[in-house]
């Protein structure tokens, strides 16, 4: 009989995976039902020997059995759903009297429904999720002899659309700047982000949609940002300028141009240039030096930065520092003079002018620090020298 092997003492005996006494779970408390003890090979039927009227078809009366066995999958066999759309659980039972014992099926999301019976979910259970989100899905079956519970995480994920990788236009060598991302929806589920440095072959790769990173070679860097989203792979890419040092301010605009942007990249990077052009023909500084970005949202805000020249020139930091904040200066003046100004379309003027936000440090102040700390420590030293000498000649 297949089912049973042959011992070595010729006998035969049910294999591991057959259980004679197993009970059908469709069959009812109190009735019976024909058990198939064994199942005779066809062609090599070589352990029989005693098994003929032992193992046969006999007629078995239902037992009560406590739930075992129990499973719960999505008929797509996949862990995850779509937002807004059906997910159908499936739930299956090995071991028990599936007309007396009771499925609850728990959702997650605050929502759970009961069955009397396991018959009346042959055909799944049927769901749809209003966020998105990983949900622990619980399916229990219980009757008089007991129960069991089973566990199921589903990711409910929906399309991502847009993404928008965020970071200071320019930024200080060797410091570290806060880059950030955008999504569009902002929750689309479980999102991986895979984040390329310039020309480099790996990326780093995070599960926040923001990380900090240290440029220590100045010029053009290339930053790109991938993000994963269930089938979705979107990316944005941006340039920073790094420098020693530069001088910024945070600009704003007359109210008149809120109504008018229309929160795209191509329409900030228009106004960016004009701002800049505008800069320059009224305080006649190299274009080469100034920076705009404006920058999203509303109401509608820009930053500027005045850069170092492009070719070499003598003298040290600290003069070089001087010249910028002489720039910065002439700029300022112009701006809140109203003289930075431009025409957005016939019978819109928009002036430019200069917020009262502090401006971004002109150079390193670490060093800086240091000696203002080592300063007050000598200063301190003193004090307390001459404070003793003081007491000494008192006393005398």
């Amino acid at each position: 009989d297949f089912g049973f092997e042959r011992q070595s003492d010729g006998g035969c005996t049910a294999a591991f995976w057959f259980v004679p006494s197993s009970v059908s779970r469709d069959c009812t408390t109190g009735d019976s039902f024909l058990n198939t003890t064994g199942y005779r090979k066809a062609l090599s039927n070589n352990c029989t020997a005693g098994t003929l009227g032992k193992y046969r078809i006999r007629r078995q009366r239902c037992l009560h059995q406590a739930p075992r066995g129990l499973q719960l999958v999505t008929s797509e066999g996949t862990l995850t759903a779509t937002l807004g759309d059906n997910v159908t659980l499936l739930v299956f039972l090995e071991e028990g009297d599936g007309s007396t014992t009771s499925i609850t099926v728990d959702f997650g999301d605050g929502t759970a429904i009961s069955y009397a019976n396991i018959s009346s979910i042959e055909d799944g259970v049927k769901h749809t999720y209003s966020k998105v989100g990983i949900y622990q899905v619980a399916a229990m079956a219980l009757n008089s002899l007991g129960s069991e519970r089973v566990l199921l995480y589903l990711h409910v994920t929906c399309t991502l659309e847009q993404v928008q990788l965020s970071a200071p236009s320019v930024v200080v060598r060797n410091k570290a700047v806060d880059l950030s991302t955008v999504l569009k929806p902002r929750y689309v589920g479980t999102v991986t982000y895979y984040w390329w440095f310039n020309n480099h072959t790996e990326p780093v790769v995070t599960l926040v949609g923001g990380m900090s990173f240290t440029f220590y070679k100045e010029g053009t860097h290339t930053v790109t940002v991938q993000v994963s989203a269930g089938n979705t792979v979107l990316q944005d890419k941006i340039t920073v300028a790094v420098y020693e040092y530069f001088r910024s301010h945070v600009l704003a605009f007359s109210s008149n141009l809120d109504a008018f942007n229309p929160a795209v990249a191509e329409w900030r990077q228009d106004i960016s240039r004009v701002v800049k052009d505008s800069m320059v023909q009224v305080t006649g500084i190299n274009g080469e030096q100034l920076l705009v970005s404006v920058l999203p949202g509303l109401p509608t805000a820009a930053e500027l930065f005045i850069i170092p020249e492009k070719r070499p020139t003598e003298g040290t930091m600290n003069r070089k520092g001087t010249h910028l904040e002489q720039l910065s200066q002439v700029l300022l003046s112009a701006l809140n003079q109203d003289l930075i100004q431009f025409t957005l379309r016939p019978g819109v003027q928009v002036n430019v002018y200069p917020t009262r936000l502090s401006p971004a440090p002109l150079v390193d102040t670490s060093e800086s620090g240091h000696n203002g700390a080592a300063v007050i420590m000598l200063v301190s030293v003193v004090f307390v020298g001459l404070a003793v000498f003081v007491i000494f000649k008192f006393k005398r």
